[in-house]
């Protein structure tokens, strides 16, 4: 609850892999629970077929994965090579 609480009074560095991971995490959950609701919402109001939700939801889920997966990779490629490039300048 802590980690919570700090992720969302804090600034998140981007350079930090951790850090950025759990707030990617935040936003992939709300993304897939937001629409997951909307969804049930739309099927109890007759708008949709309850049967039809999970295959719905599919394109979501992996649409919402590859994206937050790709940015917490470039998160840690970034944190990488910017961590060598300061290793190398503070041993000079």
């Amino acid at each position: 609850m802590s980690q919570l609480r700090s992720l969302l009074t804090n600034r998140v560095d981007p350079r930090n892999p951790q850090q950025f991971g759990r707030l990617l995490l935040l936003l992939w959950s709300l993304t897939v629970f937001g629409t997951l609701v909307g969804f049930l919402i739309q099927a109890a109001l007759g708008a949709r077929v309850w049967s039809e939700i999970p295959g719905s939801l599919l394109p979501v889920l992996l649409g919402a994965s590859i994206g937050y997966g790709l940015m917490w990779v470039g998160s840690v490629y970034y944190a990488k090579r910017h961590r060598h490039t300061d290793e190398g300048k503070s041993a000079e």
